[in-house]
Formats: C-alpha cells, structure tokens, sequence
C-alpha cells in the first residue's frame, strides 16, 4: 500500500510527539523563561498557540516589564525525562 507524502509526515509526526512532546518555550535573549505544554491535537486550532502564547506572557509579566526586548517563542519536541529549569 503507497502512502500518500502527507500521510508519511503525518504518521512520523503522530509519532514522534508521542514519544516527545510537543512545548511552546519563551526565550528572552538567550535566557530561557518559561514553557507550557501543547496539545498536538488542537494545534492545527486557529488561535489555540495564540491563547498559550498569551498564557506565557501574562505569568511572566514581571520579568518582562524590566526587559529591553521582545520575548522569542519556539515549539520543541522535548524527551518527557528531560526538565527545563
């Protein structure tokens, strides 16, 4: 049976967040802040990485008041026996 290229993608990607997990992580320079965890089946939700962005934001508002520059966000795939700190 031929898979289709989306079906391929769509099989390793199931797959590989199943064994890590998917985090949306807010930097500040190259300081690490804060990350909160994704739920790969709302990701494709229009607004839902907007909504955790939001989230990140208003828990670090303090930090963020002193800072000179805007934060960064990254989506990672993060092994689950590995803590950010």
């Amino acid at each position: 049976m031929r898979r289709t290229v989306v079906e391929f993608i769509r099989f390793y990607f199931l797959r590989a967040t199943s064994v890590f997990p998917m985090k949306l992580v807010m930097y500040l320079g190259d300081d690490f802040i804060a990350a909160v965890p994704m739920d790969t089946q709302k990701v494709s939700q229009p607004g839902y990485l907007g909504s955790l962005k939001r989230e990140l934001l208003q828990k670090n508002a303090d930090v963020l008041l002193h800072a000179s520059q805007e934060p960064d966000f990254l989506v990672l795939l993060i092994p689950q026996d590995f803590q950010l700190n």
